[in-house]
């Protein structure tokens, strides 16, 4: 993925009713965060994916999970927000 473009996420499985997506160069979230993306449906488009690119020691991954409404940002696992998915790792180039 181009540094700062959009990147679409498919995925499957979930409780839904809605969806968030996560970027972090790091294992997922274990506080509270405000997600990079959310949708009701899979696939999910974050606009401006990361922008700084990928390198030796910048590693980029995306984690998805399934809440009760978009805006969550709570840290789950609970009633109102899954745990977070094991994360896939993407390549950022420069834009």
């Amino acid at each position: 993925m181009t540094a700062g473009g959009a990147v679409t996420a498919y995925f499957t499985g979930g409780s839904g009713p809605a969806y968030q997506i996560y970027w972090t160069t790091g294992t997922a979230p274990t506080t509270a965060v405000t997600p990079d993306a959310s949708g009701t449906s899979s696939p999910i488009t974050d606009n401006t994916g990361p922008t700084t690119p990928s390198s030796a020691s910048v590693r980029w991954f995306m984690y998805v999970r399934s809440v009760a409404t978009v805006g969550e940002t709570s840290v789950g696992p609970s009633s109102v927000a899954s745990a977070w998915s094991p994360g896939y790792e993407f390549t950022v180039v420069a834009g």
